[in-house]
């Protein structure tokens, strides 16, 4: 999270901005590069999927992600009153000297939390788990992993596509999405020791 002084400096370089209610602040799916903090007001945190749904007031910030995981927007934000929010492009969180990387914890976090048996975890927890996750980027058709491969990682889907399907079978098994009932895999391989059964 930001200390105090990194807040400060951004509060001092920042650019202050009016929304009205209801009016959309960013979009699900558009590119990132800006940084908010809510300085009064109520925003609400929305996505399409619906596993994103929280309302943040005075003091919360949002947008980090897509500057994290230089992905689009995992959610939309919207005042739900008149709101002032501090705007953050990236290179001036740069120049703050505020390390994007460490951003990762609270990103990893929110992830989670869109995951059905992670979501009603405590928050200590939730942050314990946190500082184990990596974000992955794959180019399309990249091989995560295949079948018989040793397994020790468990994989969430935060945006694209993965076809999981067994060596030697013409048709896939299943397609994973952000969307999907389960946008996770891989987690079997973590209860077995006999390495990934599906290639994915």
């Amino acid at each position: 999270h930001l200390s105090f002084v990194q807040l400060g400096q951004l509060a001092e370089m920042g650019k202050r901005a009016l929304y009205s209610r209801y009016t959309d602040i960013v979009r699900e799916g558009a590119m990132g590069t800006t940084f908010f903090v809510l300085l009064k007001g109520k925003v609400h945190i929305h996505s399409n999927t619906g596993r994103l749904d929280l309302t943040l007031k005075k003091g919360g910030y949002f947008g980090e992600g897509a500057l994290v995981t230089k992905e689009r927007r995992a959610a939309s934000a919207t005042s739900l009153c008149n709101s002032e929010l501090l705007v953050i492009p990236k290179d001036l969180i740069e120049k703050c000297g505020i390390d994007l990387s460490s951003l990762s914890s609270y990103v990893a976090q929110n992830l989670l939390s869109t995951v059905k048996f992670f979501r009603d975890l405590p928050s200590r927890l939730l942050e314990a788990i946190s500082q184990y996750m990596v974000i992955q980027s794959f180019e399309p058709d990249a091989l995560v992993f295949k079948t018989g491969d040793r397994g020790d990682t468990m994989y969430i889907i935060s945006r694209g596509a993965v076809a999981v399907q067994i060596e030697g079978v013409a048709h896939h098994l299943a397609t994973y999405t952000p969307q999907s009932e389960k946008p996770w895999f891989g987690e079997i391989a973590l209860l077995h020791e006999d390495g990934y059964a599906p290639r994915g």
